[in-house]
């Protein structure tokens, strides 16, 4: 697997735990929603 092909696997990858993580967060009681705003953020 090619350095591209891997760290594509990798982004995948990660995107589905972040796509469960919403998916959890969305049917929980209590949504942690400093994690939420955190994992929004955005660095300039």
């Amino acid at each position: 697997m090619s350095s591209t092909e891997s760290n594509f696997s990798a982004w995948l990858r990660k995107a589905d735990h972040d796509l469960l993580n919403i998916e959890n967060n969305l049917t929980a009681k209590d949504i942690p929603c400093d994690a939420v705003c955190f994992h929004t953020s955005v660095d300039d």
